[in-house]
């Protein structure tokens, strides 16, 4: 829907069903001056759907294959093909639907896989009953220190989160421990978050 200087685009259906049982997206535009200088709602959708897919189980997960080349001064990968490594849609078709649930999270899978490599398992986790868990606390921001919720896949606030996103360096080293919030001194990052 829109008109000259508005618009709305949105994956909705307009019965209840979408609105119980779905995550529907919608994309409000407006032109104007003042539009150019607001913050960008792609990283905010990109952070909300990131968040979405790692608490959540896996159905399908396929990646891509790359073949490392050796040359004398860099590495070069070269995309070969890309390969299904996990799949229980299966389970959602026929007459009697499984209603199981696979404890894979997204996390649990590499992001790309090497030609002829061997895949190994990755650790399984250990359930824990209800009464071992540890109560969910507060972390901190690896890079700013300020208090945000505990989360070792996205230790950093929206803010730092958005500069970190321009970049996307996994290893660059942040000032903080998300844990605890003592100093690193560049000693965590997105991939280490913690101090040992």
């Amino acid at each position: 829907y829109g008109n000259e200087t508005k618009g709305i685009i949105t994956s909705i259906n307009l019965y209840d069903y979408s609105f119980k049982n779905n995550i529907e997206f919608g994309v409000y535009s407006e032109q104007g001056f003042v539009s150019k200088f607001k913050k960008s709602s792609d990283i905010d959708a990109w952070f909300e759907c990131k968040k979405i897919a790692e608490n959540n189980e896996v159905v399908f997960i396929k990646r891509p294959v790359y073949e490392t080349k050796k040359f004398i001064i860099n590495f070069r990968k070269n995309y070969v093909k890309s390969d299904i490594i996990f799949d229980s849609t299966d389970r959602f078709y026929g007459y009697r639907r499984n209603k199981e649930t696979s404890d894979k999270r997204l996390n649990d899978f590499p992001d790309e896989l090497e030609l002829g490599s061997t895949t190994s398992q990755r650790p399984k986790r250990e359930k824990q009953k209800k009464k071992d868990m540890p109560k969910p606390h507060s972390g901190y921001c690896i890079r700013t220190g300020i208090e945000i919720p505990y989360n070792p896949n996205i230790p950093l606030s929206r803010e730092a989160w958005n500069v970190w996103s321009m970049y996307s360096d996994d290893d660059f080293g942040e000032q903080y421990c998300h844990r605890t919030g003592k100093k690193s001194y560049g000693r965590t990052s997105m991939r280490k978050p913690e101090l040992n």
